[in-house]
């Protein structure tokens, strides 16, 4: 191959690599805009989903920043110029710079609103437990009142039994236990007047164990479940960070060598 063809060559392949890098790196900051939109930025569940999806995508243009300055190294092999391309290299390493202080600062405010969101979320378990166990108050107090109801009305308590053995046999399984459960307690309270408090006193029991059991177990799960996001999503953001300031040192360290030996004089030789 000749040396034009040859330049010609590697010079295109340098631009597809610093085009490639660059769509890479907009089409992201594009992304992070869009997700951005509508602006909530004092609803701490809000910002800590916003963080976790610039996060996953933080190594899109960490991607794209490498293949931009793998396309500055192969333009500077291939050819013979001297000069490093300032606007690709410097364009590059400002935006590695400005995505490792992003996300320097995403990890300590991702971790506080992450604590925040978890707070804000147990609050609203609590606030559904508390208002499962009203209503199981209310409940409870209904069927009393409408057994008191029946119970003093020797009419009335006839007829319920005579309707519970009559339609016992047309319903399921389950239908049925219920209807059994019923006709015990009636007979019960019946024989025991004091048997009703005592069955209310019961259901109350065993509704309220059930409530904070499942209360406890979605605190627990959500405790953890946000736990792990807090710790990964803290963790990405600082090794990200680490890199893109990396490269950018590196790359403005590079840069000032460059600048020091062009500046230096050279010696003339007698």
């Amino acid at each position: 191959m000749k040396p034009e063809s040859q330049t010609t060559a590697t010079s295109f392949a340098a631009l597809i690599l610093k085009v490639a890098g660059l769509l890479l790196i907009l089409g992201v900051f594009v992304d992070y805009i869009v997700l951005a939109i509508p602006p909530n930025f004092l609803n701490s569940a809000w910002l800590s989903n916003l963080i976790s999806e610039w996060v996953g995508r933080g190594t899109i243009p960490l991607i794209g920043v490498a293949l931009i300055l793998f396309g500055i190294w192969v333009e500077q092999t291939g050819t013979s110029r001297n000069r490093l391309p300032q606007k690709w290299l410097s364009g590059t390493l400002i935006a590695a710079g400005v995505l490792g202080l992003m996300f320097l600062l995403l990890a300590p405010v991702y971790f506080r609103n992450n604590q925040l969101a978890s707070a804000t979320e147990t609050r609203r378990v609590n606030e559904e437990a508390a208002l499962a166990e009203r209503q199981l108050e209310a409940q409870l107090e209904q069927q009393r009142g409408q057994l008191s109801t029946v119970l003093s009305n020797p009419e009335l308590l006839e007829q319920v039994q005579q309707q519970l053995q009559s339609s016992s046999g047309e319903l399921a399984a389950e239908q049925q236990q219920f209807l059994q459960q019923v006709q015990e307690t009636l007979a019960e309270v019946e024989n025991d007047p004091n048997a009703l408090e005592q069955k209310v006193a019961e259901a109350r029991q065993q509704g309220l164990e059930q409530i904070q059991e499942q209360q406890q177990e979605q605190i627990a799960e959500l405790t953890a479940d946000l736990r792990k996001s807090r710790v990964r999503v803290t963790l990405n953001s600082l090794f990200l960070a680490i890199g893109y300031l990396v490269i950018a040192g590196s790359g403005l360290g590079l840069v000032g060598q460059k600048r020091a030996k062009a500046g230096r004089p050279k010696r003339q030789i007698h």
